[in-house]
This record gives C-alpha cells, structure tokens and sequence, in this order.
C-alpha cells in the first residue's frame, strides 16, 4: 500500500563524507549519526553543510538525530553491568566503537547535551533485546534535565 503520508521522510545513517553525506544533502529529510562523538559529529555536520551548498539546499531542512545505546542506573557500574547482560544475550561484548552512555540520568543528560548545543534534537536511545524497562522508564528523567539545561 501506499504511505499514509504525501511524503514519506527520508532518514539516512552514517558519515561518510563522499557517498553517504552527499546522499544526504541530496535527499534525506533527517540524518542520524550514530556511533560518533562529538567531534566526529563536528566534523560530519561541515561536510554536510558543503555538500548542501553543492546542491543548493538549506542545510536546515535536514532533522539532525543522534542514537546512542543508553543504559540508565543510579551508578555508572550497575549500568554498564546490566548493559554487558543484554550485549552478552545478543552474543556481543559491546557495540563497537563510538559511545555508549550508561550511568544515571544526569550523565545521560550530560552526555547529550554537546548534540543538542550542535542542533540535533532527536535522540533515538538503542536498548538491545531483551528489553530493559528500567532505562526505558526512565528515560523521560533524561529528556527533563534536556528540556531544563
């Protein structure tokens, strides 16, 4: 069937500058770079912003998202051992490079605020099967100390 939408949104993932970041500037309506940090991030927005030129798009048309696996707990410890559980069921012992946030809410918040300072302002949170609800549930907790900073 046909979307809902008149159009649907275009999300493109990922920072390499030749192919991907041109795709990009061409056609998404949002860009998610996950797996980087903020200098990398840094870095992936001023070659988008080239390639935007190169075609003659407003770089602002373009969603900035970000994702991260989040692990919530009111220690650093318990969540990064509640995280390795969950990598462990998934037969991993991370999720390779780039960050993971994991601790209480307001190192979460922390760790997301270089972004939004950069304009991103949707956080897709990565939670690996089986499911954990207490960072699920508590990511409202995060999204407040966000909205207040």
């Amino acid at each position: 069937p046909r979307p809902v939408q008149a159009h649907l949104p275009i999300l493109i993932g990922g920072s390499g500058p030749r192919k991907t970041l041109r795709t990009t500037a061409r056609y998404a309506d949002l860009w998610n770079a996950s797996g980087a940090t903020r200098d990398e991030v840094v870095a992936s927005l001023d070659t988008l912003r080239e390639h935007c030129a190169d075609v003659g798009r407003d770089p602002a048309e373009i969603e900035l998202t970000v994702s991260f696996p989040i692990s919530i707990r009111d220690t650093v410890e318990a969540a990064k051992t509640e995280a390795l559980v969950r990598f462990r069921a998934n037969g991993v012992e991370d999720t390779g490079p780039g960050p993971h946030l994991a601790g209480p809410p307001e190192l979460i918040a922390e760790a997301i605020a270089p972004f939004v300072e950069l304009g991103f302002r949707t956080v897709f949170a990565r939670f690996p099967a089986p499911f954990d609800r207490e960072s699920i549930e508590r990511m409202p907790e995060v999204r407040s100390l966000l909205d207040a900073g």
